[in-house]
């Protein structure tokens, strides 16, 4: 997601786009430029949207800048883990299930996740 200041014609809120993109099981990646950078308002909801999704927020001064950020997220993108496991019986509701990794290696590493899931049938 690319922008460069304050959304005027969106029809979907950012909790909106952060459920679509959970459903969807798909990391959103946000990019500010410009007037963006002036607004801690929407800085902030890129950082949420990128969070609760699985994936980064960044900011670029320079348009030049756009060619770093992604090659950074194409190396995020391919050098990432899959982490499988069986979860409890799904319930009817299909209801957000909140996830959390921890390691037990005592080893100070850096984890970003997905959130959670919706259970399925």
């Amino acid at each position: 997601m690319f922008t460069d200041g304050a959304d005027n014609v969106s029809t979907l809120t950012p909790d909106a786009v952060i459920r679509r993109a959970k459903t969807a099981n798909v990391a959103v990646y946000t990019v500010a430029h410009g007037d963006a950078l002036a607004n801690p308002e929407l800085m902030a909801q890129l950082e949420s949207v990128a969070k609760a999704t699985g994936g980064l927020s960044f900011a670029i001064n320079d348009p030049t800048g756009i060619g770093a950020v992604f090659d950074h997220i194409t190396k995020d993108l391919l050098h990432g883990y899959l982490l499988a496991f069986q979860p409890a019986a799904a319930d009817e509701n299909h209801e957000w299930r909140s996830l959390q990794i921890v390691l037990r290696d005592g080893v100070p590493r850096k984890v970003r996740a997905r959130e959670g899931y919706f259970s399925i049938e």
